[in-house]
């Protein structure tokens, strides 16, 4: 069941919005709610031995594409969930009939001070060699197109976070079946508005929060911009610090100079 998701009538009425670019195809207005849930995932992370099931969800993944090249973005900070510290090989996300779990080829991180890493609170896990083997479906990446690292983000109309919050989100264990994730996939919609921490953007929610955003982190933020008649979702960033007043987040500029460096080496 989806929650939270529903699009502010007022950018409808104000703006006659009845369908809107995703990934160069338009879809209904209607439709952007589930669509945007299907670039985040929960960030689970394999640990033998942490808990009876050998499972743990610390904050959510954004899924993104880069020409042919298949990545997971996460927080840093995820990298670690009640004093216990993950592997970077720990991390994966669910298969393609989502009965096994897939670990990522490689890592790419910020190999300098605590300082620098929490400033640059990013890590990210490339998927490419699994989506061609078809161990992880090619469908629901974001695409993000390199030549746009260096521009600024447009001004957007509305902004959109999404990702699991943990009260919502957790692990199933049938007696005598398969373990299962509880999926309650969460958006939060409002404004752009002035962040309170340095190097990073901020949006203010629209409506206040009935629940507490922990666990979003990693989550994808969109924005929503228009040109002439035609309305299109970009993507610019991934939460980083979540209140019920105010979501924080990684730019997606600065994120860009990141996967750029990645593809190089």
């Amino acid at each position: 069941m989806f929650r939270g998701g529903r699009i502010p009538l007022t950018l409808i009425e104000q703006h006659a919005l009845t369908s809107i670019k995703v990934n160069n195809v338009f879809i209904p207005a209607n439709a952007l709610k589930e669509r945007v849930h299907k670039f985040a995932e929960p960030a689970l992370f394999h640990t033998e031995g942490m808990n009876e099931y050998h499972l743990s969800k610390s904050g959510t993944a954004t899924k993104l594409r880069v020409g042919n090249r298949f990545f997971a973005l996460l927080c840093n900070h995820q990298m670690t969930l009640s004093g216990e510290e993950f592997g970077y090989d720990q991390f994966c996300l669910f298969g393609k009939k989502r009965q096994r779990l897939v670990s990522s080829e490689r890592s790419v991180f910020v190999y300098d001070s605590v300082e620098k890493r929490e400033d640059f609170d990013a890590i990210l896990f490339e998927f490419t060699n699994s989506v061609q083997k078809q161990l992880v479906p090619k469908h629901d990446w974001f695409c993000v197109k390199p030549e746009q690292e260096t521009q600024r983000l447009p001004s957007p109309l509305l902004v959109v976070g999404s990702g699991f919050p943990g009260e919502t989100s957790s692990f199933l264990w049938p007696e005598g079946k398969r373990a299962e994730f509880n999926y309650t996939p969460f958006n939060i919609w409002g404004k752009q508005s002035k962040p309170d921490i340095s190097g990073r953007l901020a949006f203010t929610p629209e409506h206040d929060l009935e629940i507490e955003p922990s666990g979003m982190s990693g989550g994808p933020v969109f924005g929503i911009t228009q040109n002439g008649n035609e309305f299109e979702l970009f993507w610019a960033g991934i939460i980083t610090e979540a209140s019920k007043k105010k979501i924080h987040f990684l730019s997606a500029t600065r994120l860009k100079r990141f996967f750029n460096l990645s593809l190089e080496n």
